[in-house]
């Protein structure tokens, strides 16, 4: 468990930085400062390759990016599940007086993850295709939409849920904003402007659509085609004025 909740925190805390923004990073069960939650993390990922640097400023075009929620189902219907949080990284942009606000309050101990009913809702986290829908008992992950319905519990559009989840699997960075695909210096390289961030693949691997597993070609992704993208280590540089480039081994498209 302990595990799994890094890498939402890293994973999560990386599609930040490539933006360039910092992300409120909270366990469900705490309000501890954020350095005290993502500090050790940083020194983790280190270990492993990925560098962060967390002084950057946030550019004044930042996109909305999306949040993340981790935890065990509680309830399924067609429209809608229930979660009780593990950990969650919301995005939304605050003012000074609704994070004060939000400080002094409970966190939610629970959320309502709101399905697409004409989309593709469940990924398994292993193979990047269509699963079953999670079941109550389910540890789940959840790639969410940046802002929450005011409600009790609150609610949120999920974007895609991740079943499967179980120790050593890592949580694939979701992206809707991949503009282009072309080769470059031997690989495919995916211009994705909604993380800020160029993708590269190797020429061998092919995209693949969740739906029947089918591998298609880069040429099929399409802007706002929603995608995950799976990769081990990767280095965040904040202060360079180029793209960061990040190395990944399976796209999905979610199709």
């Amino acid at each position: 468990m302990k595990q799994n909740l890094k890498k939402l925190i890293m994973a999560a805390a990386a599609a930040s930085l490539l933006m360039a923004c910092t992300s409120n990073a909270k366990p469900a069960e705490t309000k501890t400062a954020e350095t005290e939650s993502v500090m050790p993390e940083s020194v983790e990922a280190g270990q492993a390759g990925m560098t962060i640097e967390t002084d950057a400023q946030m550019p004044d075009d930042m996109p909305s990016l999306p949040g993340a929620e981790n935890g065990k189902v509680k309830s399924v219907t067609d429209k809608v599940i229930r979660i009780e949080r593990i950990s969650y990284v919301s995005n939304e942009v605050e003012s000074s007086e609704s994070t004060n606000t939000k400080e002094e309050n409970e966190v939610p101990e629970e959320v309502d993850l709101v399905l697409d009913p004409a989309g593709l809702n469940f990924v398994d986290m292993a193979t990047g295709l269509v699963s079953d829908a999670p079941k109550e008992g389910d540890e789940i992950y959840a790639w969410v939409a940046p802002e929450y319905m005011a409600s009790m519990p609150p609610q949120v559009n999920s974007y895609v849920v991740l079943t499967n989840a179980k120790e050593g699997f890592h949580m694939p960075m979701y992206t809707d904003g991949i503009e282009k695909a072309e080769e470059v210096d031997g690989n495919i390289e995916l211009l994705d402007t909604l993380n800020n961030a160029k993708w590269t693949v190797d020429k061998s691997v092919k995209p693949v659509l969740a739906s029947t597993g089918e591998e298609v070609d880069f040429s099929e992704i399409k802007k706002g085609d929603r995608c995950l993208l799976w990769s081990e280590n990767f280095m965040i540089t904040t202060t360079s004025t180029e793209m960061p480039k990040i190395k990944t081994n399976r796209v999905v498209i979610l199709k």
